[in-house]
């Protein structure tokens, strides 16, 4: 029998906070050691007075790169599964991580090295804007991404089968209908094969939208807890958050790019790397690249944090029980290993969500709000 009130678990929250602050110490880690992989890299090839220019060199010093940085970063990864495993969170045995690395290394070298051969042919072409192009590039690919996740992507590593609950599946459905949208289906994610983490989605685009439920929530979570996560999920539909973001990563995109091709050509200039469209300075052009794109990240987050809170008030007044949003925020807290009210620091640089704790006082100010007009109609009408 699943409790309909769950209540904050301290203890868990203990083991939330310091979850996270070794998780942000792998990942700071991790982002030192590509930069110095990087800087490496480049210093050989510039060192070794090389040029590559053709489309499968290209690619070969692409791939190269790509394979070498997942063996030296392996103990860094593995880290984090262990870390991950020793909090209860992981239920991955090693060799199914082992191989989802190998998948993920494989969609990197598919996707990743067609970008790459992209980039170095608009720059062959059109040496002044190819950082335009290849914005254009990348938004083409992130919709079409998003077309084809749930069908080819996401399978790959995890199993699909349609939710066999129809009671929560009617709810959904109905949910989804309230909200104007169409689904193909509900589909149960088989997340816990991997995690005891609880999540739901609503996957695709167009012909591939579909709902998607973690076992491992319904398993876990009341009827109504689990449609106020899908509410806030219905919440981005409907205020195309979709496509708002889209058009800021475009933007952001654009921006990245463009300085990155200034410093380039700056640099270049000067000797300090090969000129594009030369990919023996691809290590430099992925180097500002990730710098770029970090600075943009705070304002990525902040959007997006924004984006949650309006999605959030859609799930309140829209869910069949609205005190079930904050049971669905506290299960998550404590079945994630979430932090409630993480540093602010942190929340403002690294968060995409706003911390759970300001998700349950959102709540708590909406009701207060909707009682206080109750109370002012009452009067009214007397």
């Amino acid at each position: 029998m699943i409790d309909p009130d769950p209540v904050l678990d301290p203890e868990r929250q203990r083991l939330a906070k310091r979850y996270a602050r070794q998780k942000r110490a792998l990942a700071l880690g991790s982002g030192f050691l590509l930069l110095a992989y990087l800087v490496a890299w480049q210093i050989a090839l510039s060192a070794a007075h090389a040029h590559v220019l053709n489309a499968l060199a290209i690619f070969g010093l692409f791939a190269l790169m790509a394979v070498l940085f997942e063996v030296v970063e392996l103990p860094n990864s593995w880290l984090g599964y262990q870390l991950s495993r020793g909090y209860g969170l992981s239920t991955q045995s090693p060799g199914s991580w082992f191989a989802d690395q190998l998948k993920g290394l494989g969609l990197l070298l598919v996707l990743g090295g067609a970008l790459v051969e992209l980039t170095y042919l608009a720059a062959r072409l059109q040496p002044q804007w190819w950082w335009l192009i290849m914005a254009g590039v990348i938004l083409l690919f992130t919709v079409l991404l998003a077309n084809l996740a749930p069908v080819l992507i996401a399978p790959l590593f995890f199993k699909f089968t349609p939710l066999d609950d129809e009671e929560l599946s009617r709810r959904l459905l109905a949910l989804v209908a309230k909200a104007g949208t169409r689904v193909r289906g509900v589909f149960t994610m088989h997340l816990s094969e991997k995690t005891t983490a609880a999540n739901a989605a609503l996957m695709g685009w167009g012909n591939t939208r579909r709902i998607v439920v973690g076992d491992t929530l319904t398993g876990s979570f009341t009827h109504d807890e689990a449609e106020a996560v899908l509410a806030h999920e219905l919440g981005h539909h409907v205020h195309h958050d979709v496509w708002r973001a889209i058009a800021l990563q475009s933007v952001i995109t654009i921006a990245a790019l463009g300085l990155a091709a200034a410093c380039m050509a700056w640099i270049g200039a000067a000797g300090w790397v090969a000129p594009l469209p030369d990919a023996a300075g691809m290590p430099a052009l992925g180097l500002l690249l990730v710098l770029w794109t970090a600075v943009f990240g705070p304002i990525s987050n902040w959007a997006s944090r924004v984006a949650e809170r309006r999605a959030d008030e859609y799930a309140i007044r829209t869910a069949t029980r609205p005190r079930a949003f904050v049971g669905s925020m506290i299960r998550l807290a404590n079945q994630n290993l979430a932090e409630v009210d993480p540093p602010r620091w942190v929340e403002l640089l690294l968060y995409d969500h706003p911390a759970i704790q300001r998700r349950i006082r959102l709540f708590e100010q909406l009701q207060a709000e909707s009682q206080g007009a109750r109370r002012e109609s009452q009067g009214a009408s007397r």
